[in-house]
Formats: structure tokens, C-alpha cells, sequence
């Protein structure tokens, strides 16, 4: 290259540089974050979508990436897909398949299930009414969490075990904090309730139970949802984007959810097709499958320790 042609350039690079300083090439200043709003009104803005799935909705064509620990301790990767069903506030029906069914996700009324159809051929299913007692096992994936993790069912209301929400304003979202505390330590006073001192031998008090990560900017649709366990450690964490509404006009629904499981060392993508409103499905869509439903898989009751007597008998 003779050094005309570089001087040339030269001179024409220096010019553009200077013409897009000139012009506003500088990259755009960043966004100034809105206005914060009141505790009410984000509680508010959050349910009023929720509230829009209250009637059945059918979601085809849902993709799900997993990597999961199976019964030997090794780590397996399965890309499946299939339908997905559900009615809040319980009801769920999560169907999963690659060259035949693999999994079930399922939640009505009163239970809760997850069926590996294969390779393992076994469900673990519990009643809610036991949801979170002691005897009651762990679930690699728990139903009632996944239904939260949509972003489709309301806010606790802080009542029951859960207090909240506290909230903490960030550059870019609100993040709701609700924290748990036994209702044998609490005292309702005239200004509200008081929060005694809790028995040292039952579960320790106060701890954060579950966050949500709502948008600052327009829509403020959900962006995290967490839940943690009871020493405070990640438990299972969702990340939501791409939200389109159900329908025309109809709430918005995230069609990407990124749910990690750091504790079983684990995670799961799905990623969710078409959904629209639907009315007709089949009766025992939402009901745990029993019987010869099952196909020779073993049935374990995770809660069963919950419902053995705790009285003797008299002799």
C-alpha cells in the first residue's frame, strides 16, 4: 500500500471521527431509571395480570432443555418436548416426551405430582395440605413452585406463614421480599401483629422464603423469582423474558423461563409455543394418574409420614 493512500485514509479517519463526535456518535447516555412507586401499586400492577389466567390456557409446541442427576448420581442431559396445561390457581399439567412420554408435572386442588415415566418409571406425590411440614420430603421440582415461577398466580398476600412484602428498589427492578414466620410467634395487635421471640427447636424465624423480580420499566412483568430453603440458600431460581399476551389484548405470559436447581445440581429451559385461552379439555387432565394410568410405575407418597397417627392406640 503506498503512503498516499495511507495518508489519504488517515485523513479521512480522522475527519469521520471527527464528524461523529460532531453528529452524536457517542454512545446514547444511559436511560434514567423511572420514578419509584409505591409498595401497593407494584403489588397491584403484578396481580392484575396474574388474575387475567383465570381461565384455562393451553400453551403447544413447549420445548424444555434439562440436565438432571438420575438415581446413580450421574448427571444426563434430555431435550424433550410437549404441552402445557394450566388453571390457577393450582392446577397444572406439564406433558414432556422425546421418542415416548418421560415426564409428567401435575397439580390440582389437593395434590401435587412429578412422574418420571422414563428411564425411571417411579412418582412422588404429595397432598398440599402437608405442603412444607417437616415429614414432608423434598421434590427435585416442585410443582407449586414451577406454577409461581410462570408469573401466572398472585402475590402471597401476607397472611398465613408468610409475611411481606418488604421491598428494596434496584436501578432496574422492584424486588419483592417475603419472609416466613411460624404463626405460633405472632400476636395480632390493634396496629397489626406483633412478632415474638420463636421456640429455638422449630424452624428458625424470619428467614426469606421467596423474591420476585419485577420490571421497573413498562409492562413490569416479572424478570426473577426465586425460592430459598430454610437456611437461606437458593432453592430454585427462574428467569423470565420474551412476554407476549394470551390472546388479543390478554395478560402476558413469559415464553422463556430459565429455571435453575442449584441444590440438585440442576437446570431446565423451556421455552413455550403458542398459548391461547381454551375451554374444552379432557376431565381428568388435572387429576393424579393411578392405577393402571400409571403403567407399572412405583407411586411414593412424599408426605406419608405426615398422615401415620400420633396418638396410641389404647390397649
Amino acid at each position: 500500500m503506498s503512503g498516499t493512500t495511507q495518508r489519504g485514509t488517515g485523513r479521512i479517519g480522522s475527519a469521520g471521527a471527527a464528524l461523529l463526535l460532531a453528529c452524536g456518535g457517542c454512545p446514547p447516555e444511559a436511560k434514567p431509571p423511572p420514578a419509584p412507586r409505591q409498595t401497593e401499586a407494584v403489588v397491584l400492577r403484578y396481580n392484575a395480570n396474574a388474575l387475567g389466567f383465570g381461565e384455562t390456557i393451553r400453551a403447544k409446541n413447549v420445548s424444555v432443555a434439562m440436565k438432571l442427576r438420575d438415581a446413580q448420581g450421574t448427571r444426563r442431559r434430555f431435550d424433550l418436548s410437549g404441552v402445557l396445561w394450566f388453571q390457577p390457581p393450582r392446577r397444572l399439567y406439564l406433558s414432556l416426551k422425546q421418542f415416548g412420554p418421560v415426564l409428567q408435572i401435575g397439580s390440582n386442588e389437593q395434590e401435587y405430582w412429578v412422574w418420571w415415566i422414563e428411564p425411571r418409571r417411579q412418582m412422588w406425590w404429595g397432598r398440599y395440605e402437608h405442603l412444607g411440614k417437616p415429614c414432608a420430603e423434598a421434590m427435585p421440582i416442585r410443582p407449586d413452585h414451577l406454577l409461581a415461577m410462570l408469573g401466572i398466580t398472585p402475590l402471597p398476600t401476607g397472611e398465613g406463614a408468610l409475611l411481606g412484602p418488604l421491598r428494596q428498589v434496584r436501578d432496574a427492578e422492584d424486588t419483592l421480599i417475603y419472609f416466613r414466620w411460624p404463626m405460633a410467634s405472632r400476636r395480632p395487635t390493634g396496629d397489626g401483629v406483633e412478632l415474638l421471640p420463636a421456640d429455638p427447636s422449630a424452624e428458625p424465624p424470619g428467614r426469606i422464603q421467596r423474591e420476585y423480580w419485577l420490571d421497573r420499566y413498562p409492562p413490569f412483568v416479572p424478570r426473577r423469582i426465586l425460592f430459598r430453603d430454610a437456611i437461606g440458600d437458593v432453592l430454585t431460581e427462574a428467569r423470565l423474558s420474551d412476554h407476549e399476551p394470551v390472546g388479543e389484548n390478554g395478560p402476558l405470559l413469559a415464553r422463556e423461563i430459565t429455571v435453575t436447581l442449584p441444590q440438585v445440581d440442576g437446570w431446565l429451559r423451556m421455552r413455550l409455543g403458542r398459548a391461547s385461552f381454551r375451554g374444552d379439555y379432557h376431565p381428568k387432565l388435572f387429576e393424579r394418574p393411578r392405577g393402571a394410568r400409571l403403567m407399572g410405575s412405583e407411586a411414593i407418597q412424599v408426605d406419608a409420614a405426615c398422615e401415620i397417627p400420633t396418638t396410641r392406640p389404647l390397649e
